[in-house]
């Protein structure tokens, strides 16, 4: 790896410490209550006519899943880059692992 790409390396999710009850996303099972952590890497915006829903993409480094929020076009402190911690039951959306509608909280920045 060049040193440029190693100053610009962004840092590794599953490097940070793991708050205690969480899993590893890259663990879970559909159908399972689960309680996650890691920071969220993208956020997608339903469009004009579409029912509202918000999506907030969430990687730990050992996976990813999507935290759907129905009937909601944004949730206060939820953006990209933002450290949380997030329970609900998983779900399946074309093998990317989902909870909707979850309970989450903040983590500091």
């Amino acid at each position: 790896m060049t040193r440029w790409r190693t100053l610009l390396r962004p840092p590794v999710e599953a490097d940070r410490p793991r708050p205690a009850g969480t899993q590893p996303i890259g663990g879970l099972t559909p159908r399972s209550r689960a309680r996650i952590a890691g920071r969220v890497v993208s956020i997608t915006y339903q469009p004009r006519g579409a029912p509202p829903a918000f999506v907030a993409r969430v990687s730990d480094g050992t996976g990813t899943i999507g935290l759907v929020f129905l009937g909601r076009v944004e949730v206060p402190g939820i953006v990209a880059g933002r450290h949380l911690v997030a329970s609900g039951t998983v779900g399946n959306s074309s093998g990317l692992p989902i909870m909707y509608n979850p309970s989450y909280e903040l983590l500091p920045r």
